[in-house]
């Protein structure tokens, strides 16, 4: 959604849409979602919230954590494509994958349990931890540890 020349899903309501439609697509998205969020977080840590807002709450955050999610998936083959001003625009793989296990975490706070499964998956520094404790194992036991 927020990338230019990414692969089509048969999922996509509009196949093929102009660079422009896209854009516009993803920022009226993204400003939706942002709004949602807006509008049901509590103004204290502890403020009070009905069932029904902390579900469409955390389905806000997922939302836009599987966007972020998959554009940090794919944003190394293709360029960030979104409305100028957005904060989006310069962000980084890094930046990208951070954001979404953010929001994946909030998400699962909220109650989603995909979410709560997704922030810790998701999470790059979780991923690098895990990446230097497979190479230490693998160092201590030798190069066939974890096949």
């Amino acid at each position: 959604m927020l990338l230019a020349g990414a692969p089509t899903t048969p999922q996509r309501l509009v196949q093929a849409p102009e660079s422009a439609e896209l854009i516009r697509y993803s920022k009226t998205a993204l400003e939706d979602i942002e709004e949602s969020i807006l509008l049901l977080t509590p103004r204290t840590m502890f403020g009070a919230m009905s069932p029904q807002a902390a579900k469409t709450l955390s389905l806000a955050y997922t939302q836009r954590a599987a966007i972020y999610h998959m554009t940090a998936k794919l944003v190394e083959e293709h360029s960030v494509q979104v409305a100028e001003g957005r904060r989006e625009a310069n962000w980084t793989k890094l930046v990208f994958e951070e954001a979404a296990s953010r929001d994946f975490a909030y998400g699962g706070r909220y109650g989603n349990e995909i979410a709560k499964g997704l922030a810790v998956s998701t999470n790059p520094t979780a991923k690098l931890c895990g990446q230097m404790v497979r190479e230490a194992m693998k160092k201590e036991y030798g190069p066939s540890y974890g096949e």
